[in-house]
């Protein structure tokens, strides 16, 4: 929603945008033309303004809340052709080119409204400290030759492979933030565990806290009740005869940053790969590290004309080598795919 008058424009920050950075609002709202120095400049001058009030770049958006920019920068911005200064500078990166093609070749769906990626591990979701490219840059160079505008409406960790959906316009893009909120989009993930779980399927459920450390930010358990509480279904579709790793079918049912790690690690069955969470357990003895054996498995959800959509996204290299090496064959594992 926006507002005009003769020296601001007003935008209300809408429910799908509640938790967004201020700086990655401006570039997908506004103009994907701004660079981040730009958008610096301009809120330190204040120029840009969240309730009237001045803000940094990496403030969290609230839902209700008025974004005021100058008006003669949202014009200047949103030309054909902006000033060289509001330019964005084309990707640097020597991977980047390999990284795009790379991409466009794991996006298993698409249409006029959304698409499906099936991500590769070790590709993050969106920028951060030291990551030279990510999906949000790499989808946003990708759609710019369409004249389209990519908006991510759910993550995966970097780590992370598999299913993730992209809205290609706000319509799609409230709707299906609405649908995850109202759990009526179904996510399942396929783990390789260390160990096993106790019971063959159960509920896991447990309230989830940011936690500093000297190695950085973690999610841990909080018996306080701290923090968000976190719900998860998992189901053992496979183990070894003697237990020490197990293949499960996870399913959560709410959506906290890093939830089937900790909720794996907290009962005991950490996700193979997963040093941060697992440590040293982690790690079967006598095997070479691994990567995190952690895979977005299938989409089901009905979509804004009424149809009925499924995705699956088949395992990545890493994982399939992994469950070789543990004597697991592909047939299998294409078995257990198709029961998730």
């Amino acid at each position: 929603m926006v507002a005009f008058d003769s020296k601001w424009r007003s935008y209300l920050v809408i429910p799908h945008h509640e938790g967004m950075r201020l700086d990655r609002w401006v570039r997908r709202c506004v103009s994907a033309h701004l660079t981040q120095g730009v958008i610096q400049k301009l809120l330190r001058s204040q120029d840009i303004q969240v309730d009237q009030r001045a803000s940094q770049a990496n403030y969290r958006l609230k839902q209700g809340e008025t974004i005021d920019i100058l008006a003669s920068v949202v014009r200047a911005a949103q030309t054909p052709d902006p000033p060289p200064s509001f330019k964005t500078k084309p990707p640097t990166h020597p991977l980047f080119s390999k990284a795009l093609e790379g991409i466009q070749h794991n996006i298993i769906y698409q249409d006029n409204n959304m698409m499906v990626l099936n991500k590769p591990p070790g590709l993050a979701t969106q920028g951060g400290t030291k990551v030279a490219y990510h999906v949000e840059s790499l989808l946003t160079h990708l759609m710019q030759k369409q004249e389209k505008r990519i908006y991510l409406v759910h993550r995966l960790d970097k780590e992370t492979s598999g299913l993730l959906m992209v809205a290609l316009n706000e319509k799609t893009a409230s709707f299906l933030s609405k649908a995850l909120r109202e759990k009526a989009i179904k996510k399942t993930y396929v783990a390789l565990v260390a160990g096993a779980p106790f019971e063959d399927r159960g509920t896991i459920s447990l309230w989830l806290d940011k936690k500093i450390t000297f190695s950085g930010e973690k999610i841990v358990p909080s018996l306080e009740k701290k923090g968000l509480e976190a719900t998860t279904f998992y189901q053992t579709m496979h183990q070894d005869f003697e237990k020490k790793w197990s293949m499960l079918k996870l399913v959560p049912y709410t959506g906290r940053k890093h939830q089937l790690r900790v909720h794996c690690s907290a009962y005991g069955f950490p996700i193979l790969g997963d040093g941060k969470y697992g440590g040293s357990k982690a790690f079967l003895p006598h095997t070479s590290p691994c990567p995190l054996a952690l895979h977005a498995t299938t989409l089901r959800f009905v979509d804004e004309n009424g149809k009925k959509k499924f995705f699956g996204a088949p395992f990545p290299p890493g994982f399939q080598q992994l469950c070789k090496r543990l004597g697991f064959s592909p047939h299998k594992l294409t078995t257990i795919a198709r029961q998730c």
